[in-house]
């Protein structure tokens, strides 16, 4: 039996013939992988540019909570940062009236004058507030008459009169003044990662939905990869035919070597295993060939730090390959099984 397999590798010919076809046919399919790995991969970076696209929000947040609940949410797989919205909450100095925020997304462009936060005793007022109350940078304030604030820099803002605490700040007050909790704003550390989180926040009873400010750019490559996916599919399909055709044309072109086997006493179950050895084997080198280039190209790419397909995925994918593969083959092992019942003993070689 191996003697028979060496000797259907001497035809070079048809074996480089059938290993090219099978290593073109898996390559189409990884370029494909790759092409949908790499806009996968400009998307989330895109995304992540825009802190607003990787914030996960919560309204109307239900339960009282409390300094420990915020901490164990904080302790959640890719959450970065939490911050807080409230809602009818003013903090009073005599007749000076504020409305607190959080100056999370407070830059220093907005600031007209002086600077932002540095620690938890300092705050901002916006323009309002400055222009009504007479107040101006290294003024004290005493709200509520327990929370002692000095004023670091004033907001290019003309709504109400507002002061604007550090997030951490602005919840230790919140927390002992009771104020209503209105928005959770859970930041995550990378896009792809939103739906992990949103689950996770699902399992401790908190509903959490994206923040939709996706751009025309993100929406474009959304497109983009649900064409490669589309093409992916067909590549497959074209894949699945190619393969079946190849296989079945090798396979006829045994059928006067299967016959003088018969004749000579092989049984058919061995017969069928022997091709499907050998066509096992040009499986296994055409998927070989394509990993050593992948691993070439990876190299070089890596060190010129270019976009490739990580380790563990591009096994993922040749797996699937050759999974393909081997259930094509199986299929055409079973067939040539029946076909080799029907091969009459007294006319073998007019049969074949």
């Amino acid at each position: 039996m191996i003697e028979y397999i060496k000797t259907r590798f001497r035809d070079h010919h048809k074996l480089l013939i059938s290993v090219s076809l099978l290593f073109t046919i898996s390559l189409f399919i990884l370029i494909a992988e790759f092409l949908l790995s790499y806009y996968q991969y400009t998307i989330n970076k895109t995304v992540d540019k825009k802190e607003a696209n990787r914030t996960l929000i919560i309204y109307n947040v239900t339960k009282e909570m409390t300094n420990q609940d915020f901490i164990e949410l904080s302790k959640i797989k890719h959450i970065i940062n939490i911050y807080e919205e409230y809602t009818n909450w003013n903090l009073k100095e005599k007749d000076k009236i504020f409305l607190l925020q959080n100056n999370y997304n407070i830059t220093n462009t907005k600031i007209n004058i002086g600077h932002n936060i540095n620690s938890p005793n300092e705050v901002l007022i916006n323009k309002t507030a400055a222009n009504e109350y007479h107040l101006s940078i290294d003024d004290q304030i005493n709200l509520n008459d327990k929370y002692k604030v000095k004023i670091v820099g004033i907001i290019n803002n003309d709504e109400i009169p507002s002061i604007y605490f550090e997030n951490k700040a602005l919840r230790n007050i919140a927390l002992q003044e009771q104020a209503f909790l209105n928005k959770m704003n859970i930041v995550i550390d990378e896009y792809q990662n939103l739906n992990f989180v949103i689950k996770e926040l699902q399992n401790r009873g908190y509903e959490a939905i994206k923040n939709e400010t996706l751009d025309q750019e993100v929406n474009r490559l959304e497109e983009i990869i649900n064409n490669i996916s589309f093409g992916i599919y067909f590549i497959i399909l074209f894949t699945i035919v190619i393969t079946f055709s190849i296989f079945n044309i090798l396979v006829k072109n045994e059928i006067k070597n299967n016959a003088l086997l018969k004749l000579i006493g092989y049984k058919n179950k061995n017969i069928v295993f022997m091709n499907f050895i050998y066509l096992l084997i040009i499986i296994i080198i055409s998927l070989l060939s394509n990993s050593v280039i992948y691993f070439f190209l990876k190299l070089i790419l890596d060190i010129n730090n270019c976009f490739t397909i990580p380790y563990i995925e591009y096994l993922s994918i040749i797996s699937y390959i050759f999974l393909l593969y081997f259930i094509i083959l199986v299929i055409i092992s079973l067939i040539n099984h029946l076909k080799l019942h029907k091969i009459d003993m007294l006319n073998i070689i007019e049969e074949s």
